[in-house]
């Protein structure tokens, strides 16, 4: 993860690892991640309290991209993946072999496939979000544990977030931080 090394080299304004000591309101979001449904997860996000509000679920339905959802508390954006839950997830964690990006980094194939799988509907949950009326955002925090963490590490690392406003809707992509989980 060469622009986590070179903070320089990072496409976007702001970039932060958190570690494995992150915050319990991302532990308690990586867990929320493993809902089942919709209505499941919006009572998760109640029960946290702080007007915790579900933005966008992208439930896994047919198995070809990871489940993730979107959620604001207070000016804080999350996206969260869902770590290992199923079948297609384990062939995901198992597809280990190196694949290399246009820009020339090397990730663990599963996790970029998984990654570039989701990073347009993520954008476009991002860009509504950014360009609601009335709504501020100061941070946005991509949060997972096992796979989703290693999810939320591929979709910044690799530069599949939009680096531009343009590609936000003329929104700017806050200040980034992951937090990963086991």
């Amino acid at each position: 993860l060469r622009n986590f090394r070179d903070p320089a080299r990072c496409r976007y304004r702001s970039c932060a690892i958190v570690g494995a000591g992150g915050t319990l309101l991302g532990a308690r979001l990586a867990w929320l991640a493993y809902a089942t449904s919709r209505r499941e997860l919006e009572s998760g996000l109640r029960r946290l309290g702080g007007g915790a509000e579900l933005v966008h679920f992208a439930a896994q339905r047919d198995g070809s991209r990871p489940q993730w959802f979107l959620a604001r508390i207070g000016t804080t954006l999350h996206v969260v993946f869902r770590g290992t839950d199923s079948t297609v997830d384990v062939l995901r964690d198992l597809m280990a072999l190196p694949e290399t990006t246009a820009a020339g980094d090397t990730f663990h194939s599963g996790f970029l496939r998984g990654a570039r799988a989701v990073a347009a509907e993520v954008a476009d949950a991002l860009a509504a979000e950014l360009t609601r009326d009335g709504a501020t955002c100061d941070a946005l925090h991509l949060v997972g544990h096992s796979l989703g963490g290693a999810l939320a590490l591929t979709l910044l690392g690799a530069g599949l977030l939009p680096p531009d406003d343009a590609a936000l809707g003329g929104a700017r992509l806050p200040p980034v931080r992951v937090l990963t989980y086991g």
